[in-house]
């Protein structure tokens, strides 16, 4: 079968970018909750998302 392995150096990049931006979501949406924004509701459920989305990843983790 042809394609990337786990461990190849594009695969890890591409991890790692998807890994960063979860931080980086679920950083704004924090800060944008600290910051009193009237959607909490909506912000709370992108925040369940981003974090599961992140678990996802970690358990996928291209070094194993």
């Amino acid at each position: 079968m042809g394609g990337t392995s786990p461990r190849s150096p594009l695969k890890e990049r591409q991890w790692q970018r998807e890994v960063e931006r979860c931080h980086s979501e679920v950083a704004n949406i924090e800060a944008q909750l600290r910051a009193g924004h009237p959607d909490v509701e909506g912000h709370v459920l992108a925040l369940a998302d981003w974090s599961q989305e992140l678990r996802i990843l970690m358990r996928e983790t291209p070094n194993e």
